[in-house]
């Protein structure tokens, strides 16, 4: 079970979470449907996301889940950064 604090994402601005983890959250997230449209969401900037291939697909549903969840979805401006190292250059 995933518990939040509403309160902690007021000050978020960039977070890191591999794809695996956004495939999860948006698992989990679903849900939850108590915390639709409760949450400010809005000082969100940038999620680098890394360590793995990024699937659109998974980044797109993990988007609308965050639009499900923010309180003013036409207020969320936030861009998705793919990261690569060296172990995806093999």
């Amino acid at each position: 079970m995933i518990r939040v604090n509403a309160d902690l994402f007021q000050c978020i601005n960039i977070v890191f979470a591999p794809n695996f983890l956004l495939a999860k959250l948006t698992r989990d997230l679903e849900a939850r449907s108590d915390l639709f449209g409760q949450l400010d969401l809005s000082s969100l900037q940038r999620i680098n996301s890394g360590g793995e291939a990024v699937v659109s697909k998974t980044v797109l549903a993990f988007i609308n889940m965050l639009k499900n969840l923010s309180h003013n979805p036409s207020n969320l401006h936030f861009f998705v950064s793919p990261g690569f190292g060296m172990t995806e250059t093999w």
